[in-house]
């Protein structure tokens, strides 16, 4: 049987996957920098350039960009799921008033859905 909850519930646990594999994707990005200089933390390491305090100032940039994209992403997350869950109570509830709707009504089915749709 269909639960809302259930359902709310794996609406959430999707968009937390998608959120964390976007920022290992954002982490990885940021420290290979290959959007900045196309030479990667981890090569200029290798090549004895740049000092720890460069590296470590980087590293702190990192983490900085990725908990303001982390913080955004849970904002859309939640405004997802809160649109999600309107969305599948308004189905479940034009569901249940077509069911409801009795040919002796006089009242077509799709007038009704027309009527609803224009409100």
């Amino acid at each position: 049987m269909f639960s809302l909850e259930s359902f709310e519930e794996h609406i959430q646990a999707l968009m937390e996957a998608v959120v964390e594999a976007a920022v290992v994707e954002l982490r990885r990005l940021l420290l290979t920098e290959c959007w900045r200089s196309g030479v990667s933390v981890q090569e200029r390491s290798a090549a004895g350039e740049g000092g720890g305090e460069d590296r470590e100032d980087r590293q702190q940039a990192v983490v900085h960009l990725t908990d303001q994209f982390i913080s955004l992403m849970k904002v859309c997350t939640k405004d997802v799921l809160e649109k999600t869950t309107t969305m599948v109570k308004m189905s479940m509830c034009e569901t249940r008033l077509e069911l409801s709707t009795s040919p002796e009504d006089g009242i077509n089915p799709e007038d009704r859905k027309k009527s609803a749709a224009r409100k």
